[in-house]
């Protein structure tokens, strides 16, 4: 397995690049996690896990953007009281 001499900055450049990817498709993947980042054999970094991926529009305001409301991660804490 390839990994260069920096190992995080590379994960995090591949990471970064993957969610730019979708972005400039005008999606949001909504789940970004460690246990979502696979390595393959040769060293390549893949976001997966799209189950919870949702369109956005570039450039509308963010309270129009429903994909943004409630990450799927805080829904496993629900239910549980919410103040304002």
């Amino acid at each position: 397995m390839f990994l260069p001499r920096r190992p995080s900055r590379y994960v995090l450049r591949e990471i970064l690049a993957a969610i730019h990817t979708m972005h400039s498709d005008g999606m949001i993947h909504r789940d970004i996690k460690g246990a979502n980042v696979l390595f393959t054999a040769d060293g390549s970094v893949k976001v997966m896990d799209f189950d919870t991926a949702l369109p956005f529009t570039p450039g509308a305001p963010a309270e129009k953007q429903y994909a943004i409301l409630l990450p799927p991660t805080c829904c496993a804490m629900l239910p549980c009281p919410v103040s304002s």
